[in-house]
C-alpha cells in the first residue's frame, strides 16, 4: 500500500519538475525566435533571499536567509523596453518563528520561473524591473521544538522527549501548496566588462501571493540581492 502511494507521489513530482522544465526552455528560446532584430543575451544568476514571515499564522514575524541559484536571459526590444527571464533551479526561503510558544525552523526550496519586464533608465545603466514569479516546491522542512512546560500526552506520539524537550524532524510532511506566486519589483545596473559581456547586479523585492502552508494566513515577502553575468548571444 505504502510503495504505491510513494510511486505515485514520486511519478507526480517527476512529471511536475518535466513541465516547468519544459515551460522553462520554451520561455528562453521564444525571445530567439520572435525578435530577429532585438539584442540576446544569457548567463547565469545567483543571489540571497532575505525572507520575511509576515501573516496571524504565528505570534510575531521572523526573518531568515536563503540562496537563489539559476539561469538568466536577457531580451533587448527597444532602446528602453526588454523582457527578463529567470529560471532559478534553487530558489530558498527561510524562516524562525513561534506559534504559542512552539518554536519552528522552516525551509521551503523550490524550482521558480519568472519574466520581468525591463525598462532601461535613459543615459544611464539603471533599469526597473517588475512582472510575476511562479515557483514549484521541491522540497519542505520543518523541525519543531516542544518546550518543556508541554504535557507529553499533548503531543503525538512519534516525537520523542530529551531533557525535558519533545522535537522531531518532519521532512516533506508539511501542507504547503505545489505551487506559489509572487509578484516582483526591482532595480538593477548593466555594467559591461568586456565587447560581448555585461554584469548586472540588482535589488528586488517580492510580494508573495501565495499562503506558504496551505489554509493558514503566512506569506513570504522576499529581498533578492543578486547579480548575473550575461553573454551576448544576437
Amino acid at each position: 500500500m505504502y510503495g504505491g502511494l510513494i510511486s505515485k507521489k514520486l511519478l507526480r513530482g517527476i512529471i511536475m519538475k518535466k513541465k516547468i522544465t519544459i515551460i522553462a526552455l520554451l520561455i528562453l528560446i521564444f525571445p530567439v525566435l520572435i525578435s530577429a532584430q532585438g539584442k540576446l543575451a544569457i548567463g547565469p544568476v545567483a543571489g540571497v533571499n532575505i525572507n520575511i514571515n509576515t501573516g496571524s499564522f504565528f505570534d510575531s514575524g521572523s526573518s531568515g536567509v536563503g540562496l537563489a541559484l539559476g539561469a538568466q536571459a536577457d531580451l533587448t526590444l527597444t532602446n528602453s523596453i526588454g523582457l527578463v527571464g529567470n529560471l532559478y533551479f534553487i530558489d530558498s526561503r527561510y524562516g524562525q518563528f513561534k506559534v504559542s510558544n512552539v518554536t519552528y525552523d522552516a525551509s521551503y526550496s523550490y524550482i521558480t520561473l519568472e519574466v520581468l519586464l525591463k525598462y532601461k533608465i535613459s543615459l544611464s545603466g539603471f533599469y526597473l524591473l517588475v512582472g510575476p514569479s511562479v515557483g514549484i516546491n521541491t522540497k519542505s522542512t520543518d523541525y519543531t521544538v516542544y518546550p518543556a512546560s508541554y504535557s507529553i500526552s499533548y503531543m503525538p506520539a512519534k516525537y520523542s522527549t530529551t531533557a525535558g524537550i519533545a522535537d522531531q524532524k518532519i521532512i516533506g510532511t508539511t501542507s504547503s501548496p505545489n505551487m506559489r506566486f509572487e509578484l516582483k519589483g526591482g532595480i538593477g545596473y548593466d555594467m559591461s566588462i568586456g565587447k560581448s559581456t555585461t554584469l548586472s547586479p540588482f535589488v528586488t523585492f517580492g510580494y508573495g501571493l501565495t499562503n506558504v502552508i496551505k489554509d493558514q494566513d503566512w506569506k513570504i515577502i522576499t529581498i533578492q540581492v543578486g547579480c548575473s553575468l550575461k553573454f551576448d548571444l544576437i
